[in-house]
């Protein structure tokens, strides 16, 4: 292998910063978009969102399935309501000629754009429109008598239209001693076009209270859901601060929230009482040598911060201590140091730290 000569060397560590704070920053921004996405409060939107999407759809639905059933209500009503002029005139009828005038009085109602009757041979003897005169019905289905039944579109018949509205049923001539088909063609492209106004204004309300409703239930969940765990979970990040009773109400989540905060105070209060025996003498309740040293040392970086201001220090210790443990015991050694501790701290001064240093040495 050939060693790289040091300029080379240079450049390539030159290459490889711009590289690495690529690398940082594209890590920083897959951890934002990460937290942001994957929080509950993107999550309860996102489910929102799509259960909005659902109900829209469904709106559509049946705004779609609404709009055909009333337009076959609508039709199939102008189709019997034809059908029932056609039997009343069928009834005294001798011929079927006698039928014409009826059928081209049914035949000009509004919605209607035809009628027809057939002959024995199965042929349209009778109509409204010319065109349809001598042509047959294709009819699939089995007719009901006196009940119009929808049928396929006649297209041989022509004039139909973009919706299919041909209805046909049997119909008795009693004094011919006959039956016929009779067959009556709906306008339903203009039933359509008088419907889908409402059908708009249906899908429109529905929309409207799909909205309303997910805005209500977005709210309602944020208020009773998403905020107070988000202020719990601050307050869990931030270790305490603040209050953790603000993040719900009596529930499953103020038992936790409650129960955290307990915790928390518990190890605070422990930490601070932890540091207070650290920098405390056990036996005379003083400061001791590290809480004097760390006092000191604060001291002395005030003055010379501030022009002026000195500090000052005393060193205490008790003579012939020793002679007091060997001969009265180290009880009373011991409370000799504890009147020694009071009387030095009757006599401090606001601001004064005194501390026990060493076994009978005192410090102010």
């Amino acid at each position: 292998m050939t060693e790289m000569e040091p300029g080379e060397r240079e450049s390539a560590a030159g290459a490889s910063v711009p590289l690495a704070r690529l690398r940082a920053l594209v890590a920083s921004l897959r951890e934002a978009v990460s937290n942001r996405f994957l929080s509950l409060r993107a999550k309860v939107v996102s489910l929102l969102t799509l259960i909005g999407a659902v109900l829209v759809a469904l709106a559509g639905i049946y705004t779609i399935y609404d709009f055909r059933t009333s337009l076959d209500l609508q039709a199939w009503s102008r189709a019997a309501g034809v059908g029932d002029a056609i039997i009343y005139a069928a009834r005294n009828a001798e011929t079927l000629t006698d039928l014409e005038p009826v059928i081209d009085a049914v035949a000009g109602a509004p919605g209607l754009k035809g009628a027809a009757v057939t002959g024995p041979d199965g042929l349209v003897a009778i109509s409204s429109l010319p065109s349809w005169k001598g042509k047959p019905l294709s009819i699939d289905v089995p007719l009901k008598k006196n009940e119009p039944v929808a049928i396929a579109q006649q297209k041989r018949l022509g004039g139909y239209g973009r919706y299919p509205g041909d209805y046909a049923f049997a119909i008795d001539f009693p004094r011919m001693g006959e039956r016929a088909t009779v067959l009556v063609r709906v306008d339903v492209d203009q039933l359509a076009s008088l419907n889908i106004a409402d059908a708009w204004n249906l899908m429109m309300w529905l929309v409207i209270t799909a909205i309303l409703a997910i805005l209500s239930i977005s709210l309602l969940l944020h208020r009773i859901v998403v905020a107070p765990i988000e202020a719990l979970r601050h307050f869990a990040e931030s270790g305490g601060k603040g209050k953790a009773e603000a993040a719900g109400p009596d529930d499953e989540i103020g038992a936790v929230a409650r129960v955290l905060s307990a915790s928390f105070r518990a190890r605070s209060e422990g930490e601070a009482q932890l540091i207070t025996l650290a920098a405390t003498d056990g036996l005379t309740g003083l400061g001791n040598r590290s809480h004097f040293k760390s006092r000191l040392m604060q001291d002395i970086a005030a003055c010379e911060r501030e022009e002026g201001r000195s500090v000052g220090v005393m060193i205490l210790n008790l003579d012939n201590f020793k002679d007091v443990n060997d001969t009265l015991g180290h009880d009373a050694g011991d409370r000799l140091l504890q009147r020694t501790a009071e009387i030095l701290r009757g006599c401090a001064r606001d601001g004064d730290t005194v501390a026990r240093i060493g076994g009978d040495e005192f410090g102010v």
